[in-house]
């Protein structure tokens, strides 16, 4: 049997594309929540790491975990 919990799964895809210091939040987010120009990156720094992360196979692995994985908190329920 192939057992993958969603929290181990996540971190590991966090690790592996340098973003283990992401902010979570829960989704789908409220509607109150706004994206500005003020949260984009401003220095150099943030531009080149940033650049360095494949959105699309990041998005990919964690839509997988999303999707595939099962989260230790849910649990099922039918009737019987």
């Amino acid at each position: 049997m192939l057992k993958i919990l969603q929290a181990e799964y996540v971190e590991k895809v966090l690790k592996r594309y340098n973003m283990s210091d992401a902010k979570p939040v829960n989704v789908p987010l409220g509607c109150h929540f706004k994206l500005s120009k003020a949260q984009t990156l401003t220095t150099k720094d943030e531009n080149a790491l940033m650049s360095e992360v494949p959105y699309e196979s990041a998005v990919g692995n964690l839509k997988y975990a999303m999707v595939c994985t099962k989260a230790k908190h849910c649990s099922s329920s039918g009737s019987r």
